[in-house]
């Protein structure tokens, strides 16, 4: 198995308005070519450049995935055929696996640091005691 990184654009009828079946249709091809996702985010809405079957905006979806040496190809035919995905682009990213790995888990990381609030946040303490002498 290879590591990869495909870098999707998905019809924004779909992304926009069903971001879950987005996920579903990248997730689903790459299976379909016996890989295996390590990461799949969306990574953001443009304007395409030039018109690409008639679209003229699209979400781009980048996926990291251990699959076989035959895996680019199947997903270039799947990503053809298909109406929702437009485009494709698969990476052999074999050589730069331990730094991309590495530099997911510290995005994670930092991701989990921030999405976690001090207890303290928001909640007023009371100093003084309201006790009768």
């Amino acid at each position: 198995m290879k590591f990869y990184e495909a870098m999707f654009i998905v019809s924004n009828d779909v992304a926009v308005k069903e971001p879950d079946r987005a996920k579903s249709l990248v997730e689903g091809v790459v299976g379909k070519a016996g890989g295996m996702i390590v990461r799949s985010n969306k990574w953001d809405e443009r304007k395409l450049e030039y018109e690409i079957d008639g679209h003229r905006r699209g979400t781009y979806w980048l996926c990291y995935f251990n699959g076989p040496s035959t895996a680019p190809a199947v997903i270039e035919r799947e990503v053809n055929i298909s109406e929702n995905l437009i485009r494709v682009l698969v990476l052999s990213k074999e050589n730069e696996k331990q730094t991309i790995l590495k530099k997911l888990a510290e995005s994670d990381i930092v991701a989990a640091k921030k999405s976690v609030e001090p207890i303290t946040r928001g909640v007023e303490i009371d100093v003084e005691d309201d006790v009768d002498d």
